[in-house]
């Protein structure tokens, strides 16, 4: 099966090419406005490296959110004509079950914190147990004290996301919890982001099957021009 996969959600963009007998992961360094221009362009050179032309792509996979408004636009609204265009199935995933699914060989309580700007976080509690992930708490935008309740059970977390977000989330979170717990990152360890996005959206098909085509990205906060809409008199 020829697997098309896809992550704009954040400061860097993943491109995922998946057949039967390879496995392409391309890691571009976006700038603002960068991914509408060259999301396409560059799966069109990744599909030819290998003689696979859009038609011939059987899954496509993004991340949902939450994230940069823009980035999640952009990759969906990509793939989505792609896929409606060949009359293929597209499985979107929550952005933060992404990167709790890089983390391997840990036991216990996963944080994903994302940077959501003005100060905040987006933000989800999952725990790890004999290789299981569990989605403790829905995706939030808030900060540390906003998840304290969900870490009590907990002696140790493990603050994931990318490793900026994550790194000033961590020491956030400890000066919260007062040094009540033991806190820690661990990138080196980490599986690539193309590979969690792969599996998680390649198990959310098999067991739910494709979203629906009117499905949207996952936004927790309103945007700045809806808030300015609200704020005109």
């Amino acid at each position: 099966m020829n697997v098309l996969a896809v992550d704009t959600s954040v400061s860097d963009i993943t491109i995922v090419l998946k057949t039967d007998t390879y496995y392409d992961e391309c890691l571009l360094v976006k700038t603002e406005g960068m991914a509408s221009s060259v999301l396409v362009p560059r799966i069109n050179e990744m599909c030819a490296k290998r003689g696979i032309k859009p038609k011939n792509i059987d899954l496509f996979l993004c991340t949902k959110g939450p994230g940069s408004f823009t980035g999640l636009r952009i990759a969906m609204a990509t793939l989505k004509g792609m896929a409606f265009a060949g009359g293929k199935p597209l499985v979107s995933v929550p952005t933060t079950e992404v990167y709790a699914n890089r983390i391997e060989d840990y036991e216990g309580c996963v944080v994903v914190a994302i940077d959501a700007r003005k100060s905040r976080y987006y933000l989800a509690v999952y725990e790890l147990k004999d290789g299981v992930l569990t989605r403790v708490t829905e995706d939030t935008d808030g900060n540390a004290e906003d998840i304290l309740s969900a870490l009590a059970p907990y002696d140790n977390v493990l603050v994931a996301g990318p490793r900026e977000d994550a790194s000033l989330f961590a020491e956030k979170l400890g000066e919260a919890l007062h040094g009540e717990k033991r806190i820690e990152t661990r990138f080196e360890d980490y599986k690539s982001m193309g590979m969690s996005l792969y599996e998680c959206g390649l198990a959310r098909y098999e067991s739910a099957g494709a979203d629906d085509i009117a499905e949207g990205p996952l936004y927790i906060r309103k945007s700045d021009a809806e808030i300015a809409r609200e704020q005109k008199p």
